[in-house]
């Protein structure tokens, strides 16, 4: 992705003011040694963003065919949703997502991908950190009986004081606001705490990295 050689630039006072685009790899960069992308005009200051570094590069040398990209700015700028299908709801916990580093989550939310049963089930979410004990950072729902195509999520409390609430089900829409929570290396995890019953959910987080390489993958 980028531009395409001849294409001239976004100029001031545009906020875009030298941005290449996006590429796969910093090894794609305008003139860059092997680069498909070669041109006369990249200048010093150009930046250009990475996929595979999850990061923005400042040239800092233009030179067709020996260019020069310095990392400027990594992590807590890339946001990604992250998920995981087909997470029963039957007793127990359940793994939802593995978090390597710090991340801060901006939003998680439910699909019900497969009709909950009429058993009476509460669920909840909670946190089995790699360091310290395991906990819930959320209220518990009851889900019996949603239909299919419901959606769910986590709202904060304004206050501060008490867990995130999960917001009501409704068909198709979420009312939740989101919710700013800061994870530390472990698993979030989906615990049934009443009955157990038929059905599944697929599980979405938005999220940020705070610290440099952070992630968060679906829980096996």
């Amino acid at each position: 992705m980028g531009y395409v050689s001849g294409q001239k630039k976004p100029v001031a006072p545009t906020s875009d003011h030298g941005y290449w685009g996006r590429f796969t790899v910093a090894a794609s960069f305008p003139n860059v040694a092997g680069a498909d992308l070669q041109d006369p005009s990249v200048d010093y200051g150009d930046w250009a963003w990475s996929d595979a570094d999850g990061a923005i590069f400042v040239c800092t040398g233009p030179t067709p065919g020996a260019a020069t990209w310095t990392e400027l700015l990594s992590g807590g700028i890339a946001m990604s949703v992250t998920s995981k299908s087909a997470v029963p709801v039957t007793p127990g916990t359940h793994n939802l997502f593995v978090i390597a580093g710090t991340v801060r989550a901006l939003a998680i939310w439910a699909y019900v991908s497969s009709q909950i049963g009429a058993v009476a089930t509460n669920i909840g979410v909670g946190m089995i950190p790699t360091v310290g004990a395991s906990g819930p950072f959320s209220s518990a729902l009851p889900i019996t009986n949603l239909p299919a195509g419901t959606v769910f999520g986590l709202v904060p409390d304004p206050t501060g004081v008490n867990p995130p609430s999960f917001a009501a089900a409704l068909p198709g829409v979420s009312t939740a606001g989101g919710v700013s929570i800061i994870l530390a290396p472990g698993t979030v995890a989906l615990s049934t705490d009443v009955g157990g019953t038929t059905g599944e959910l697929t599980w979405y987080m938005l999220w940020e990295p705070m610290t440099d390489g952070a992630t968060v993958t679906a829980a096996a």
